[in-house]
């Protein structure tokens, strides 16, 4: 994949700039997987039938999402909390695609009280 290609993809998830060196680790990892395998991740990610794959999750779920995500619109959050019983919808202002990215100790909270109220 190509270095600027993958920067870009990067920094485009969030709707926060990321730290410069952050941003260079991130970049750093994606790149170490070659391309096919990030076509073929896209590829099974447009075929697969979610709704199916969803329905088998029986376990109470923590859904957390920013709402200026630019890859999952809102619908496809409800399709998540429509599939999944016990499911449940974090909305995060202001944040986007990699909400424990731009705030990880909101996530950690959030998850820690989720797992203490379903423990």
């Amino acid at each position: 994949m190509d270095p600027a290609l993958a920067t870009a993809l990067v920094d485009g998830m969030t709707a926060t700039p990321l730290g410069r060196g952050f941003l260079r680790t991130v970049v750093d990892e994606v790149l170490k997987s070659p391309a096919h395998v990030w076509r073929e991740t896209l590829r099974g990610l447009l075929e697969t039938d979610l709704r199916a794959t969803l329905t088998g999750i029986l376990v109470p779920t923590l859904v957390v999402w920013g709402d200026q995500d630019p890859i999952l619109p809102r619908e496809d959050q409800q399709t998540i909390l429509d599939a999944v019983p016990d499911s449940r919808l974090l909305v995060y202002e202001g944040v986007g695609h990699v909400p424990y990215w731009e705030d990880p100790d909101r996530v950690l909270r959030d998850l820690a009280a989720f797992m203490a109220d379903h423990a």
